[in-house]
């Protein structure tokens, strides 16, 4: 009895070891999954409108300065900026604003250089907005401001799986921006 119990405790020690290395360290996810529902987006007033291009996709990334994956994707969303220039990257930082979190989001940035992707200092309700619940959070929106993709959690953007499906947005983006407008 006592040696079962043992390797009971020792077998729900393992279990807990696995599952909190697991969700502290979780895989990035790849552009597999996407929806094809089409949702206009509510251009909020916390948006500039210089960053929606009449003839580009934008990827919207919402990030903050305390998350790690946020932190690790925001190299390769530069390298996408620089590398893909028919895809608008904008960068939208939700931290709460003080003087500590300013500090820290030029800290991040600034091992960014040059910053090819548009970086704002967004309102938290931002979040609200867009039913943001999981930081980073992307969002794909096509140059008729329809939000065609969307992801919760961390991406490798510089996978081959995830450059081939962004291709495959802008390619078919581009073909619908310039088609006529049907009456």
């Amino acid at each position: 009895m006592m040696i079962a119990a043992f390797a009971l405790i020792i077998l729900l020690s393992a279990g807990l070891w696995f599952m909190s290395r697991y969700l502290q360290n979780p895989k990035p996810q790849t552009m597999t999954t996407y929806s094809n529902k089409k949702t206009n987006v509510q251009l909020s007033p916390n948006i500039p409108q210089y960053i929606w291009p009449e003839d580009r996709l934008t990827l919207l990334n919402f990030w903050a300065s305390w998350c790690a994956p946020c932190k690790k994707e925001l190299p390769q969303l530069n390298q996408l900026a620089q590398d893909l220039p028919n895809l608008n990257v904008v960068l939208l930082n939700v931290d709460n604003k003080n003087e500590n979190s300013e500090i820290a989001i030029q800290e991040i940035l600034s091992k960014i250089s040059p910053l090819f992707a548009k970086n704002l200092s967004v309102d938290p309700q931002l979040m609200s907005d867009f039913e943001v619940e999981v930081l980073p959070s992307s969002f794909l929106v096509n140059s008729h401001k329809e939000i065609v993709w969307k992801s919760s959690g961390e991406i490798d953007w510089l996978s081959a799986e995830s450059l081939l499906r962004l291709s495959k947005f802008i390619k078919y983006d581009k073909k619908k921006a310039q088609k006529p407008a049907e009456n």
